[in-house]
């Protein structure tokens, strides 16, 4: 399990907020380093750890004031924005082949490291909070540091804790390699010691009122994923896809037409058709298109055994991000990728720090790449009609309607099968009880389908994730929907990911998409553009 993001934006607003008066300020005006100009290299523990010595024995000197504000800006600048950079790197090293085990190994180290230091950092926060030396930093930053501090308290985590976040960010790297490799067998196993070790770390966790979580989801529906609603409502909110979605399978499939194939591409190829499709969306998207080549922030090559994902990564650091995609050589499988991946990539530039709340909101995040894929949808008619002609676009949007229904109804399914799991007795977890949940829910969803939840990596890095697809999906065509839809989707993006879905629904006039009204009026969307389209 990676660290809570809601603790990387809180200490990333610190960050920016606290150090905005010295050299951190002049990083943001000179151009961020090219990819390949950005090298992995182990942090210095020792160095960090004296650091932090200094700093609390500061905090008890009264004229020590400005030395600490001097080294707490090289902890946020040399070892909190370093870390993350360093975690960053390793990961992607990693991916690029996850049979290597020693990038694995360096992955998962370099990873614990970050967690460790963002908890430090936590800690000095407190530290500083309490020392002779609060009044001085509330009058100078305002009410944030109040506000930061208050919610720092309660996460700080303990040793044990991070332990056993260690472990997990184990596991699941471990899941990667034995996926890749086909040991299934192994991977059940991982799969089991991950339930019980959450649930286990969700018990040891305290919610607002005082009382331990039931499961790991209760918790991190809470706490990892910043929503406002529980795992027993994201079930009713799929059962209301079950029941308005599902339909229209069979209306999709009975115009399908087999025999329109996507041709074939390099990722060359959609390099050369993306930027042309963004234009004719929004300029100043462009530009971060633009930005993302020049930079060397992509990863688009073909690798045997690269990461079975795609993904947009930020840089805290440079205020950047970069794009892993793993192609398959289809035109409209690869094109909707970085299409939908941009979409996240989009919204590191455009979001609105005005706007930011202390959460992190993953349901928003999917929001912006799916809402781009739809409003792209007349663009990328218009570049793919007059490349390959009318069939390419018709395969294209049939291809990608298709992966709507599939992403809407699996993720429900996904969502169903780890709510069943998470909840389930630690005598119940077997190799065999988890693949028979796993069928008999995904049955329900998904007509005829043979599919198995060990080739979902997100249920084993991120659990609790997939039902942001879904919900995601709903509100990205409540947009596509609306009337100028490329403006509405724009500020949906300058409220970024650090904002309550349903604040961000009342100020683009919106319904919140986890109501059953919602799920129905965007199904009906949905056969609409099907029924007018092919």
């Amino acid at each position: 399990m990676k660290f809570l993001k809601k603790t990387l934006v809180i200490l990333l607003t610190a960050c920016i907020t606290f150090c905005s008066s010295s050299c951190l300020l002049l990083t943001y005006f000179r151009l961020p380093p090219r990819m390949s100009e950005r090298v992995y290299e182990r942090i210095n523990e020792e160095d960090f750890y004296n650091l932090v010595e200094e700093i609390y024995q500061l905090c008890e000197n009264k004229s020590g004031r400005k030395q600490l504000e001097k080294k707490r800006e090289t902890l946020f600048i040399d070892y909190y924005n370093r870390s993350s950079t360093m975690a960053i790197l390793a990961e992607l090293n990693y991916y690029k082949d996850v049979t290597n085990q020693s990038a694995q190994e360096e992955s998962v180290y370099a990873d614990n490291l970050y967690t460790t230091i963002v908890n430090e950092t936590l800690k000095v926060e407190k530290a500083i909070f309490n020392s002779v030396h609060k009044d001085y930093f509330v009058d100078a930053y305002g009410e944030v540091f109040s506000d930061l501090n208050m919610i720092n308290e309660a996460l700080v985590a303990t040793d044990e804790e991070l332990e056993m976040n260690n472990q997990m960010n184990e596991l699941s790297a471990q899941y990667n390699s034995s996926f890749a490799q086909g040991d299934y067998g192994k991977v059940a196993q991982i799969m089991i010691s991950l339930i019980k070790l959450r649930n286990q770390y969700a018990s040891e966790m305290i919610d607002e009122s005082g009382f331990s979580y039931d499961n790991y989801l209760d918790f991190a529906y809470e706490n990892v994923f910043g929503r406002e609603y529980t795992p027993s409502e994201a079930l009713q909110f799929c059962y209301s896809v079950k029941e308005h979605v599902y339909p229209l399978l069979s209306t999709m499939m009975s115009s399908y037409d087999r025999d329109l194939k996507s041709p074939a591409c390099t990722m060359s190829d959609v390099k050369n058709i993306v930027p042309k499709i963004i234009e004719q969306i929004d300029d100043d998207m462009l530009s971060n298109w633009e930005y993302m080549i020049d930079r060397e922030l992509y990863d688009f090559d073909v690798g045997e055994n690269k990461a079975n994902t795609s993904f947009v990564v930020e840089f805290l650091e440079y205020n950047d991000a970069f794009m892993f995609i793993n192609p398959t050589g289809q035109l409209s499988y690869d094109l909707s990728t970085v299409i939908h991946e941009f979409g996240h990539y989009n919204e590191v530039f455009e979001g609105d720090d005005e706007n930011a709340e202390y959460l992190f909101n993953y349901d928003l995040a999917e929001t912006h790449s799916q809402g781009f894929e739809l409003i792209s949808l007349p663009a990328v008619e218009k570049i793919l009609s007059s490349k390959y002609g009318a069939n390419a676009y018709k395969s294209y949007a049939q291809e990608f309607i298709y992966n709507c229904l599939w992403a809407m109804l699996s993720n429900c399914a996904f969502t169903e099968f780890e709510y069943i799991i998470y909840n389930a007795s630690e005598s119940a977890l077997t190799p065999e009880y988890l693949e028979k949940q796993f069928k008999t829910v995904f049955a329900k969803y998904w007509p005829n389908g043979e599919m198995d939840y060990y080739s979902i990596p997100h249920i084993f890095s991120y659990p609790g994730y997939c039902v942001s697809y879904s919900v995601s999906l709903t509100f990205a065509a409540e947009i596509w929907a609306a009337e100028n839809n490329v403006e509405v989707y724009k500020n949906v993006v300058e409220y970024s990911t650090n904002a309550l879905t349903t604040t961000v629904c009342a100020e683009v006039g919106l319904q919140n998409p986890i109501l059953s009204t919602s799920v129905k009026a965007v199904a009906d969307q949905f056969k609409n553009y099907i029924n007018n389209t092919f």
